[in-house]
């Protein structure tokens, strides 16, 4: 399988709202994170634990939401 990072052509071509650094902090706000809830729904998992990852985040995401707060990464 082919890596698709950052600097790839195939990942800049991709539209996305929100983006997580790998090797840096990211932190969304509450309309951030309504567009990362809606990627997250059109993310089409391709074994359970992605499932179980994707599932995590749209949980943890909402709960910002609902808390009017943010959502931190911690890269790294």
């Amino acid at each position: 399988m082919k890596h698709i990072g950052p600097r790839t052509p195939a990942y800049r071509r991709r539209e996305r709202a929100v983006t997580v650094l790998g090797y840096a902090d990211t932190m969304f706000n509450s309309y951030q994170l309504t567009l990362f809830v809606k990627e997250l729904a059109e993310t089409a998992a391709r074994n359970e634990r992605e499932e179980e990852v994707v599932t995590v985040l749209r949980e943890a995401a909402q709960d910002a939401i609902n808390r009017h707060g943010y959502l931190w990464f911690s890269g790294d």
